[in-house]
């Protein structure tokens, strides 16, 4: 677990406008869910962190109460500029949305009487579940060549998604094992 830690929190100091910058980036681009946009800017736009890095950083970040790309953005601006850091990427992560949402909310109630706003309502949700599914693949890529990871991924899955388990005893039940297969295999 100490490695993992570690290498999740090599996050490079980076300038304040920056951070603020680059979580309001991922901000107005995710609709529905903001992972996707994430790791792309992230990893792929910015090069913050490694593939790696973000998959274990998002790991921790499940852990803790709250959204995970709101603990994210925390996370990474504590570590880059201490408190400060963590309030501007908190605040480019949901300053915008939270005005938006205010405006779209007083504004919901006459829209949705409308088949136009339906219609995009509904293709929306398609978008996000395969942004969701290209995601989650990207995500066990660095893991191809674990196959334990992979193994206790499936299980995990096959848990909550098809048997409908709750999420707290499956997490409880393939952690710990997940944990020893790490300090297992790292032997």
């Amino acid at each position: 677990m100490d490695s993992v830690s570690r290498d999740a929190s090599a996050v490079p100091e980076l300038s304040l406008k920056a951070l603020f910058l680059g979580f309001l980036e991922i901000a107005l681009s995710s609709f529905g869910g903001a992972l996707a946009w994430s790791r792309r800017i992230i990893v792929e736009r910015r090069q913050w962190l490694t593939d790696r890095q973000f998959a274990e950083l998002l790991a921790i970040c499940q852990v803790l109460p709250g959204g995970n790309i709101i603990n994210m953005s925390i996370w990474m601006g504590a570590e880059s500029r201490g408190y400060v850091g963590a309030f501007v990427t908190l605040l480019g992560f949901l300053g915008i949305p939270f005005l938006t949402t205010l405006a779209l909310g007083a504004l919901y109630d006459l829209g949705t009487q409308f088949q136009v706003v339906q219609s995009g309502l509904r293709g929306a949700s398609s978008v996000i579940a395969g942004m969701s599914i290209a995601t989650g693949l990207k995500l066990v890529w660095p893991y191809r060549r674990e196959p334990w990871a992979l193994a206790l991924a499936v299980v995990t899955m096959v848990a909550i998604g098809v048997l409908r388990l709750p999420l707290v005893p499956v997490i409880l039940c393939v952690g710990p094992i997940g944990m020893a297969a790490v300090k297992w295999v790292k032997r």
